[in-house]
């Protein structure tokens, strides 16, 4: 059972990431003058990938952990007070499935809080199994979780992607009162490239309620964002300090550098600036041009819009805090609810990985953010904390 739980965990979604990054290493290694150049970058990155494989191997005592408990949920209710319904299908493609964790004692009379998780994983790997406990301990505590997952790069790019989340987003609120799941609670929380799918959805949303555009307009009732990535060109200039853009999926994911700017929250909310009290022309064949002018109501589109909480932290060495602090400023610029809790000692996976081992041990780093997302989810009075600035948590 143990080799079977390594096996799937090595094969689909990483292998596709494995390949991507050995293809962009051997062209990064291609563009190199000099036989010198060329010998030293492919040694560099060699290490590069083999540490970043050793990293995966070593959290394979995790993954039996958490593919163990999605398997076998019964073994781990003496834990965690909850009741798993596996691969409900919120589309036609044959990744979007999602899985609903609710407590034990809840039904479809409980109007329950709900958190939809969307995972990370550079948009090339990652499922909803992985996740696992974080959809057992918002059931213990008192939520309805959904983990949802979608199909990945290179079989689609980002922006399918995008459209995958905001489908599963208006199937929870279409069916979650099926599970004991409150529709004018929902909250959309998302991962690193999980979140910047989050706020992609976020601006689709924003502008087709701004426009009067067709498609579906409801929002969440509060966006959470983890250590996001929401200026993807801001990004590569950070992934090629670090010299691992060319290992990375998220150069092609995005469609490449001329998409950059279109597949970026910072920069499309940012072209809302100069909407601010200006006017719009209708689209009216009346002939008295004044009856076809009104002005953007943007104190009611504010006063509509959910808030957008951002979770980041110093430690972060895969996406640093000015991703989520920029985001945030913006979005206040524009009269939106925003802030960014930063935290010290936080590693990127801390934000998501919530046990550890094969004991599925408590991750301790995590259970500061743990009381921060229940806050938030529970206590209504307690969100004016997260959206006013820039806050420092000393872990």
């Amino acid at each position: 059972m143990a080799m079977d739980m390594v096996q799937e965990a090595l094969k689909g979604s990483y292998v596709d990431m494995v390949n991507e990054a050995l293809k962009g290493a051997w062209e990064d290694v291609r563009s190199r003058v000099t036989l010198k150049e060329k010998i030293a970058r492919g040694v560099w990155l060699t290490r590069l990938i083999i540490r970043e494989l050793f990293g995966l191997f070593s959290g394979l005592t995790y993954v039996m952990f958490v593919k163990s408990l999605w398997r076998e949920p019964e073994k781990y209710m003496k834990r965690w007070n909850f009741r798993l319904h596996r691969n409900v299908r919120y589309g036609y493609n044959k990744r979007t499935l999602l899985d609903v964790y609710t407590p034990q004692n809840s039904d479809s009379t409980s109007s329950l809080p709900v958190v939809i998780f969307v995972h990370g994983g550079v948009w090339a790997s990652g499922d909803k199994t992985l996740f696992s406990p974080i959809g057992a301990t918002l059931a213990h505590n008192g939520t309805i979780a959904v983990l949802m997952q979608y199909t990945l790069y290179p079989k689609v790019l980002a922006k399918d992607q995008v459209q995958e989340l905001s489908q599963a987003l208006s199937w929870v609120h279409d069916n979650i009162h099926q599970f004991g799941g409150d529709p004018e609670r929902v909250h959309l929380m998302g991962h690193s490239s999980g979140a910047h799918l989050c706020g992609m959805v976020f601006y689709e949303r924003v502008t087709r309620n701004l426009h009067g555009q067709a498609g579906d307009k409801r929002h969440p009732k509060c966006y959470i964002g983890l250590s996001g990535v929401y200026n993807i060109g801001e990004h590569y200039k950070y992934e090629i300090g670090r010299g691992v853009a060319s290992i990375s999926c998220m150069n092609p994911a995005n469609g490449g550098p001329g998409n950059f700017a279109s597949m970026s929250p910072e920069i499309l909310f940012s072209t809302l600036l100069p909407l601010k009290g200006k006017t719009r022309t209708l689209d009216s064949k009346d002939s008295d041009l004044d009856s076809n002018i009104e002005e953007y109501d943007w104190d009611r589109l504010t006063e509509s819009t959910p808030p957008f909480i951002n979770f980041a932290s110093d430690n972060d060495l895969t996406v640093p805090p000015t991703s989520s602090v920029k985001f945030s400023h913006l979005l206040r610029k524009l009269g939106f609810l925003s802030g960014t809790t930063v935290h010290e000692t936080l590693a990127h996976d801390d934000f998501v990985c919530w046990v550890r081992g094969y004991r599925g041990d408590d991750n301790t780093p995590s259970l500061i953010l743990l009381k921060d997302i229940l806050n938030i989810v529970k206590k209504d009075d307690l969100i004016s904390s997260y959206v006013k600035s820039e806050l420092v948590v000393t872990d």
